[in-house]
């Protein structure tokens, strides 16, 4: 800040006040009045008592100037407490003025900015709250530099700081203002408990560190008065503890005058002598390398002595209060403390913190502590977040996707003798997460984790394998779909499905095109390698699946060559209303029909079939009529797409003679799962009676649903050719083709020559008599084997 005035700093006049006071007191203050005696004088003040102002009767208040809302009048301190016991403050009150009210503090002298650039304020809200502070040049009323502070609404004191370095201000500066909520109507007529605020101790200072008298909030509470402490059990340590010390431990002691409640630890002699001692455990190894200072109030300790331990004894500090420089006095005899971890020996091994009195006292005592906790950021570095799985199985948040019993039976680990922790919270990075110790029940050190029962090919609408991992013997993990597949060995450090996350902690996404046995397996294993001398335990997190495939996109699913309906508007349809059929029809059942359903998440608009229960019981019916007799005869397969079906189970037949074809779709040759309940159905025409003269198709639900329900169907229609191959059409064009009918199919493994072996087989690589395929290769059979011997032989060769 550039002041270019050379002024001097606001003072109080400390010991004018005084004189003014006894100059209109001319009695005692006893029950009777004492003629003549001189009144009683109030304390002497210390030399600088009135520097900051705030607002005591020792000291000369500012002009207190409010405007357009703002109404601040001076008061008794509501709250004594915490870093500011004084015994009056401001109390401002925000009214629907405009905005911008607030109060301005007429100074009569002009600031010397020499003796800092900052401001501190102590200021005390019940809600969260930006407190706006400027800096008023003479003769510019609209101009002035404001700084922006927010107060937590912790219903408490707090000191804000308002930094003004460098900040070119034209002198001189003869007031300050100060605003809550800027840019906020105020509401104290109406919501006086929202919009009263109190502020005090306005402070010049050098810097912000140097505020506050030392008195610290720590980043991270593990015990507060103030609210909800940050680190709490089981989620970032498991217990609270005095040890064997005999300590009695009272979280709400609250009959200390500055901070109420405080956390008390009344000595015990459990050690032999009079102790007071509480410890935080159970935290991750190497918890302090997070934060760069452990920070506590403290009072009542024997001889303004505290030691701070590093749990499990594994450093100690022993500090004289009065002394150290690591402390600082509050008052009432409160002192913070602030310890660097870096002055701890052994921070990245500790587990814990405990703080302990010596046993120099010869009687029962109490340790009084407050705003236990950690600040700023320390030398550890965290691990990449890495992937959260789409579709978790084990999930940090306790609430994975894929539960027992819904999706899979159970969780096991088979023969291994492994042991299983699913709420492991000694990890720095990742908590809680899967801890799996191996066991020794295949004769080897070896863990097995597999999760089962699940059913056939639920992970095959998945695009990937996802998970974490840690601590694996020579940084090796196998993987296997259960129960057909073959293992997956993955090498942490060098698999291209591997990332390094730091600390030991690995990524792993695998494509599950990379696994056998996806489609029909009912499980996951994880697996160590054979290779481990002795035991050891392993961690696993974030275990799940990413990416859905969808049944649109699974290789079992067809679009029939001659369409009725389908979901995918760049399909033509082939049967057109009201010219290859003329409606559709319920009949007497009741059912509701919606060819526009969008609801689905795999396929939309699909065609809705809402049952009735025009027949007594819930079925739904849907028929497509008004064909020509005989529509269907042409086709060698009927295919569609159907979920939603009660029991699994869907009847179709054609009318009017044609029997019912009913198909389970669990275990029908002719059904095939897609996924998120969808099935695709090819069902050949030579299963269904009456085809020759049908004019309509009827799909039916059973008549056993007790409720009302809607099954779906699209993409319906017909494929192939009768006496010819259906369901699917052209079939599959290899990856790596010897011979194709299709000329734009290119032929990668074309064969230098063809042999019959002595067969006598006749080959044309050019025959066209086939109405499926033109050109095919046709091989004519030949006696070369011996006469009457008719064999078909044909190799490639070369």
């Amino acid at each position: 800040m550039h002041a270019l005035a050379n002024v001097c700093r606001l003072r109080k006049l400390a010991l004018i006040v005084p004189a003014l006071v006894l100059a209109g007191c001319g009695a005692g203050d006893g029950p009777e009045s004492i003629g003549n005696t001189p009144a009683t004088p109030l304390p002497p003040t210390a030399p600088d008592f009135c520097d900051p102002i705030n607002f005591e009767l020792a000291c000369s208040d500012p002009e207190i100037v409010n405007f357009n809302g703002g109404a601040t009048v001076i008061v008794d301190n509501p709250d004594p407490s915490g870093i500011n016991t004084s015994d009056r403050v401001a109390r401002m009150q925000k009214f629907p003025d405009e905005v911008f009210g607030g109060t301005l503090l007429n100074l009569g002298e002009p600031i010397d900015f020499d003796e800092g650039e900052i401001y501190t304020v102590k200021v005390w809200s019940p809600r969260p709250v930006t407190v706006s502070f400027k800096l008023e040049e003479q003769g510019n009323p609209a101009g002035g530099l404001t700084v922006d502070e927010d107060h937590s609404g912790s219903g408490s004191w707090e000191e804000l700081c308002f930094d003004f370095t460098g900040q070119t201000v034209p002198p001189p500066v003869l007031a300050l203002t100060i605003i809550f909520d800027n840019g906020t109507l105020g509401q104290a007529d109406t919501n006086p408990d929202d919009w009263t605020f109190y502020y005090d101790d306005i402070t010049q200072v050098t810097s912000c560190e140097a505020a506050g008298g030392g008195a610290i909030e720590p980043d991270a509470a593990l015990y507060t008065s103030g609210g909800t402490p940050d680190l709490v059990i089981p989620d970032d340590y498991t217990e609270r503890t005095a040890f064997a010390s005999g300590s009695v431990i009272d979280p709400d002691y609250a009959d200390d005058e500055v901070f109420s409640p405080a956390l008390s630890v009344f000595s015990g002699t459990g050690s032999g002598a009079n102790v007071a001692q509480v410890g935080f455990i159970g935290f991750p190894q190497g918890f302090l390398t997070r934060y760069e200072t452990v920070d506590f109030k403290v009072k009542g300790t024997p001889g303004f002595v505290i030691f701070v331990r590093l749990f499990d004894d594994i450093d100690a500090l022993r500090l004289n209060l009065t002394s150290s420089a690591y402390a600082s006095e509050l008052g009432d005899g409160w002192f913070q403390v602030s310890i660097p971890v870096e002055d701890f020996a052994g921070a990245d091994e500790a587990t814990g913190i405990v703080f302990e009195s010596d046993d120099s006292s010869a009687t029962e005592f109490r340790m009084l502590m407050n705003d236990i906790g950690f600040s700023g950021t320390g030398t550890y570095v965290p691990a990449a977040p890495g992937v959260l799985p789409e579709f978790s199985l084990y999930d940090r948040a306790g609430a994975p996707d894929l539960l027992i019993p819904d999706d899979y039976a159970e969780i096991t680990v088979f023969g291994s003798g492994a042991v299983i922790d699913d709420d492991f919270r000694g990890d720095l990075d990742f908590s809680p997460v899967l801890a799996v110790t191996t066991g020794f029940g295949y004769d080897i050190w070896n863990a097995q984790l597999a999760y089962t029962g699940f059913a056939p090919g639920f992970a095959a609408l998945y695009e990937t394998l996802d998970f974490k991992a840690k601590g694996l013997d020579n940084d090796v993990i196998r993987v296997r779909f259960l129960d057909g597949g073959d293992y997956l060995d993955i090498v942490l450090t060098s698999s291209p499905f591997a990332t390094e996350l730091g600390n030991g902690w690995y990524q792993v996404s695998v494509p599950l095109t990379s696994f056998t046995g996806v489609d029909p397996a009912t499980g996951l294993l994880f697996e160590t390698g054979a290779g481990a001398s002795e035991s050891f335990t392993f961690l696993l997190t974030d275990i799940g699946f990413s990416g859905l495939l969808g049944p649109a996109d699974s290789a079992d699913s067809i679009i029939p060559e001659n369409v009725i309906f389908a979901t995918d508007p760049a399909v033509a349809v082939d049967f057109e209303f009201g010219v290859d059929y003329t409606g559709f029809e319920a009949f007497g059942s009741g059912s509701v029909f919606n060819s526009t359903f969008a609801d689905d998440p795999s396929f939309s608009p699909v065609f809705a079939v809402t049952s009735g229960a025009g027949y007594g019981a819930n079925v739904g019916q849907f028929a497509i009529v008004g064909f020509d007799a005989g529509f269907a005869a042409g086709f060698a397969a009927l295919d569609f797409k159907v979920k939603g079906m009660p029991d699994d189970v869907i009847r179709v037949r054609f009318l009017d003679n044609g029997g019912y074809v009913d198909i389970d779709l669990t275990i029908s040759e002719y059904s095939t799962l897609l996924g998120n309940g969808w099935y695709q159905v090819s069902i050949p025409l030579t299963q269904f009676t009456g085809v020759d003269t049908a004019t309509a198709l009827l799909f039916e639900s059973t008549n056993t649903s007790p409720d009302q329900f809607t099954f779906l169907l699209t993409d319906f229609g017909f494929s192939g050719t009768a006496g010819g191959g259906g369901g699917g059409g052209s079939g599959i064009i290899p990856d790596n083709v010897v011979y194709a009918t299709d000329p734009g199919v290119t032929e990668d493994l074309a064969p230098a020559g063809v042999n019959n072996f002595g067969s006598g087989a006749v080959f044309d690589f050019d025959f066209a008599g086939d109405a499926d395929f033109n050109p095919a290769i046709q091989v004519t059979s030949g006696e070369g084997y011996g006469a009457g011997v008719h064999v078909g032989f044909v190799a490639f060769t070369g």
